[in-house]
């Protein structure tokens, strides 16, 4: 009879395991939520949106936290080492869970292993954009001139091993083409150089291009996303011109620390997603250039993977090295 006691042993720790941990996630949150943000600007005014409607929505603080020193790597560290316990999240993007681990010697944590995937909450728009001077109105006409002048034609990114560099690798390496890249510190400096006609091609975001657009100082070729996006409806995603071309991720994701509790990855996605998904929410989230995706956490956990295994060849292919 031992072996059918052990079995109810067994069994009743389970049911109570089960109960313990259902009457927790009812009664979360307790106390105040902690959403750590490795970014700054517009997309960290975005979170803090997303973090107001949730604190609407639970009736408890979600308060957001700014951590963007080192790429973001601080913020990151900060929330693998806090307590599984649903009070610490982090909003990142692929500059800590996808190019870091290619880009420095001094990884301190594995995106992978040491975080929980919640969701993907939304993408930026990410486009290819011309300066009027070049002769060229479509992706089509720049691959085509990009090959009549190999290596005349600059472009400008955000810097080394940003997705903007990654798409352009991956523009190289479907399209055929060979053009200069010239990576800047940041966004601001290479569409200023743009609008200048300083560099006449440029790999930036749409909430930053658009302006320059509507003023005629620019012009917007295609999508570096692979979606097409509501308020660009003619412009299409590299992908539809050139076979091969996958684009690179532009997304904002929220994880937890390892080993968060099901139950509670379940009840932060589904307040996460629905605070994002609120019409006044996403109507700033599509007015700033974003598109809200809203994923399962197993989806983002297959991305995020998928994500850094193709990054790993282009930054093969790019002959980057790690610093």
């Amino acid at each position: 009879m031992k072996p059918v006691k052990h079995t109810l042993v067994l069994a009743a720790a389970a049911a109570a395991v089960s109960t313990s941990t259902a009457a927790f996630s009812q009664a979360y949150p307790a106390k105040p939520i902690r959403t750590i943000v490795t970014f700054a600007g517009v997309g960290e005014a975005l979170c803090r949106m997303v973090a107001q409607k949730m604190t609407e929505n639970l009736g408890s603080p979600v308060i957001l936290e700014s951590q963007a020193a080192a790429g973001g790597a601080v913020g990151a560290e900060a929330v693998m080492k806090a307590a599984p316990d649903g009070y610490t999240v982090l909003a990142t993007t692929p500059g800590t869970h996808v190019m870091r681990q290619f880009l420095t010697k001094q990884m301190t944590f594995d995106p992978i292993r040491d975080f929980t995937p919640i969701t993907l909450a939304w993408e930026t728009v990410a486009v290819i954009a011309v300066h009027p001077s070049l002769p060229v109105n479509s992706m089509r006409e720049l691959i085509d001139y990009a090959k009549k002048f190999p290596g005349k034609i600059s472009y400008g990114t955000s810097g080394i091993g940003t997705s903007h560099h990654m798409a352009s690798e991956m523009l190289k390496l479907t399209a055929g083409v060979n053009m200069v890249h010239v990576p800047y510190k940041t966004g601001a400096q290479s569409f200023q150089d743009a609008i200048a006609g300083q560099i006449p091609v440029l790999y930036g975001v749409y909430a930053q291009v658009n302006s320059a657009v509507q003023a005629g100082k620019l012009k917007i070729i295609a999508l570096q996303n692979d979606r097409r996006f509501p308020l660009a409806r003619d412009v299409p995603p590299i992908k539809d011109i050139v076979a091969g071309f996958n684009g690179p991720p532009f997304w904002t994701s929220y994880y937890g620390p390892a080993n968060l509790p099901p139950a509670l990855v379940r009840r932060l996605n589904a307040e996460i997603n629905k605070a994002a998904g609120a019409p006044e929410v996403k109507a700033k989230l599509d007015a700033a250039g974003f598109l809200v995706v809203g994923t399962t956490p197993e989806e983002l956990s297959a991305i995020n993977k998928a994500d850094i295994e193709r990054a790993g060849r282009l930054v093969k292919a790019a002959g980057i090295q790690p610093e």
